[in-house]
């Protein structure tokens, strides 16, 4: 997603509100529940960071930037230590699946594939996804991740960019022909301008010519979840088989310490969710 160098003083509103301003992973945090979801939901139709939304809304007046901005000057590590003292304490004594199931939290990620993302929504049915939509906006032809596995094998990360510009070669070809005909097929609606009808019609011809692309092609999704169903999702991507969601796990619980110590503390995949994934790795190997 296209996120830009920001000023100094943009820098310092944003740490009040995400725990990354320039990383790929980064919860959203202390603003209320009512303005994140039409935050998150730009993202359909604009390639553009949450972050850059979340700075749009506190600039142009959605918010009221003075009622959100802590008025204290306590050092964000020292309160974070205080915070997890405080948490160790009352988890400790009163459960900590109870607590975190009462934990809402907004994550968000961005670049990663296709493939990880469907994942990761079929890992627990309970949180609520919002994604960066193919149907709305036209992927480039850089918008593609690269498998880590394939950095110690050149000759196979090779074919690899070959098959994508390939299936993206066939996929533009496809948006291009399909355009042509839907404008001679569709007909205007009334009082549609040539930019709005050509604006709907690419829309469907994005729609239809996206199963053309791989699933290693970049998307972004936001994510409303509890953190219980978050340390669910996190232990199912320390046994995925790729590289890309074992890092993304590490990150998620890196940022997630910042805003909710003590939180992510089950983190490690249990022995069911090992041998689950075993099983269907030696069942691959068999088909």
């Amino acid at each position: 997603m296209k996120m830009r160098k920001l000023t100094l003083e943009e820098e310092r509103l944003l740490e009040n509100f995400v725990t990354d301003v320039y990383g790929p992973v980064y919860f959203i945090h202390s603003l209320p529940e009512f303005i994140i979801p039409p935050i998150n939901s730009k993202v359909s139709r604009r390639d553009t960071s949450w972050r850059l939304n979340i700075l749009e809304s506190l600039t142009d007046g959605d918010l009221n930037i003075t009622d959100y901005i802590p008025k204290h000057n306590i050092p964000l590590e020292k309160a974070i230590q205080k915070a997890k003292e405080f948490h160790e304490k009352w988890v400790e004594r009163f459960g900590h699946s109870s607590i975190a199931e009462q934990h809402l939290m907004h994550l968000c990620v961005e670049d990663v594939s296709r493939l990880l993302s469907g994942d990761i929504e079929l890992m627990n049915r309970r949180p609520a996804f919002i994604e960066w939509s193919q149907r709305y906006q036209k992927p480039t032809r850089d918008k593609v991740v690269i498998p880590q596995e394939l950095e110690e094998k050149p000759d196979l990360k090779e074919k690899f960019l070959k098959v994508w510009n390939n299936s993206y070669d066939a996929y533009e070809k496809l948006v291009e022909v399909l355009t042509e005909y839907l404008a001679r097929a569709e007909e205007k609606k009334e009082g549609e301008s040539e930019e709005r009808f050509y604006n709907r019609i690419s829309k469907i011809a994005f729609e239809d010519a996206r199963y053309a692309l791989l699933l290693a092609t970049k998307t972004s999704f936001a994510v409303a979840l509890n953190a219980l169903d978050l340390q669910d999702i996190v232990r199912k991507l320390f046994v995925h088989p790729t590289k890309e969601a074992k890092l993304l796990a590490e990150r998620i619980v890196e940022q997630g310490e910042k805003i909710a110590p003590s939180m992510l503390r089950h983190t490690a995949p249990t022995v069911y969710q090992l041998k689950v994934h075993d099983r269907l790795k030696n069942l691959a190997s068999v088909v």
